[in-house]
């Protein structure tokens, strides 16, 4: 449902209608070790790198932006919605993240 690289494009990270994110290495094309799992209450529909990858960003169903630190592969921050996330996106600076919902 949702997929996003990060980290100069060695890390691939998923999430579905399960609620599960997962991130693993990409080593020639090819799915490596997994790095990160994370359970939601809802379907993931949005995640996002920040442009150095240090953070991934996580939206779904359940109203909430879920933000990793990547660092040590800890929540950082969780942010509550009004509605469910459809999108989110870091701008260049990797200062803001943008945060899209059908409310």
């Amino acid at each position: 449902r949702a997929l996003a690289f990060g980290r100069n494009d060695e890390w691939l990270a998923f999430g579905g209608k399960d609620g599960i994110v997962q991130v693993y290495t990409v080593d020639d094309g090819c799915l490596g070790r997994k790095l990160y799992e994370l359970k939601m209450s809802g379907e993931i529909n949005t995640l996002a790198f920040s442009i150095d990858s240090s953070q991934l960003a996580v939206g779904g169903y359940d109203q909430h932006v879920i933000i990793i630190d990547t660092a040590v592969w800890q929540v950082m921050r969780k942010l509550s919605q009004d509605a469910m996330t459809d999108s989110v996106l870091y701008d260049p600076t990797g200062k803001f993240l943008v945060v899209g919902s059908r409310d």
